[in-house]
């Protein structure tokens, strides 16, 4: 009876012959009509599977999103801690190569090359600004990791860690203490003294920072933050160095106190003896000094010469003057007596034009020197 009524059906659903009527829709039953489902072509299906696979084999292993992330992570701190290795012998090379140049006689250089100290502390400041900039760099490209695509940079809170990181400070302590009772008589252990406390804030944001994030992990970026808020304090520091070292070189003025002090050793130095003028600026590490001092005009050229240079022996033997220069005179001047603060005081716009005497002198006493010459010649030439 089954397969009479499946026959039956069939013939139902087949198309009607040339000749046979078409039944009508309404006499089939509802629950026995057939709705067969769209034809699905190989390449569909061959699709579908391949998606599922796909699928699968991405639910199984981590996004290659955070592989390539974490990848990155792991080579920009190797690529940190090269950096910051290559960073400290750099500026330990720069500033050793200025300590043994400046201490070599070299006729090019007549007065000596004792700036090439102060250049070098600049260049060490400049070295460690911008390796300073690229851990701000990788510290902000951790954060926008951790935030934006979920991916937290791994923490490494073993004890070795800890220990050191202690370490190094612990020894960055006493070398910084060692160079700051050194770094008032040599720019190179100022350097050296900021570099140590740099390293001890450094590291100890660091032992703060991983021991904070990895017991409480929301606040993992902790550790990144500490470290940008560490680095602009360090290139600050060292900003600030560098423009006390270039005042150094463009030759800033000593402080009042010394200048009292020159004062009063010239004043004790002869009983004769009235100071005009003293000047002493930063000639590098060290002043240069000026002195214009007055002696009776009376006074022979030997005795006041004398004065002079005993005095000029006594300036220099102050540790922290390099160069003196003592002028005898014996009257008050009233116009500064070298042409570029003459001119800065007049406003002139030309800092380093002669003074006027010297424009109409020169050339009559370069006349007069000639005549004289000449006379001295032609009275050697006619006598016997």
């Amino acid at each position: 009876m089954t397969s009479n009524m499946a026959k039956e059906l069939t013939d139902s659903a087949s198309p009607p012959g040339p000749g046979a009527a078409a039944l009508p829709v309404a006499t089939c039953t509802p629950d026995l009509a057939v709705r067969p489902e769209p034809p699905v072509s190989v390449q569909e299906a061959r699709l579908a599977l391949a998606r599922t696979s796909a699928a699968a084999q991405a639910a199984a292993r981590p996004p290659a999103h955070s592989d390539a992330i974490e990848k990155r992570a792991k080579v920009a701190m190797n690529l940190s801690c090269a950096a910051d290795s290559f960073v400290d012998i750099a500026s330990q090379a720069v500033l050793a190569f200025a300590q043994w140049r400046m201490k070599k006689l070299d006729h090019k250089f007549p007065v000596g090359r004792t700036r090439l100290e102060t250049v070098a502390v600049i260049v060490c400041a400049v070295i460690m600004s911008i390796a300073t900039v690229l851990v701000i760099r990788e510290s902000i490209g951790a954060l926008i990791d951790g935030l934006a695509h979920h991916n937290r940079p791994a923490l490494d809170a073993s004890a070795v860690t800890f220990a050191i990181l202690g370490g190094a400070v612990a020894l960055k302590i006493g070398l910084y203490f060692v160079c700051v009772s050194m770094r008032s008589h040599s720019a190179t252990m100022l350097a050296l003294a900021e570099d140590h406390l740099n390293d001890i804030m450094s590291n100890l944001v660091a032992i703060f920072g991983v021991a904070i994030a990895s017991q409480v992990p929301k606040v993992w970026y902790l550790d990144p933050a500490g470290a940008i808020a560490i680095s602009l304090y360090i290139i600050y520091s060292w900003i600030r160095i560098s423009k006390g070292q270039v005042d150094k070189i463009l030759g800033k003025t000593a402080p009042p106190a010394f200048i009292g002090q020159l004062r009063e050793l010239a004043l004790k130095h002869h009983d004769l003896i009235s100071v005009d003028v003293i000047r002493a600026y930063h000639f590098g590490q060290r002043y240069l000094v000026e002195l214009e001092i007055m002696l009776p005009e009376d006074m022979s050229v030997k005795e006041s010469h004398d004065i002079a240079l005993m005095l000029q022996h006594k300036v220099e033997g102050l540790e922290e003057v390099e160069r003196a220069f003592v002028h005898v005179d014996y009257a008050l001047r009233a116009e500064p007596e070298h042409k570029v603060e003459r001119n800065l005081a007049s406003g002139a716009k030309n800092l380093f034009m002669p003074h006027m005497l010297v424009a109409e002198q020169v050339p009559l006493v370069a006349a007069d020197y000639l005549i004289r010459s000449n006379s001295t010649i032609s009275a050697g030439a006619s006598s016997p």
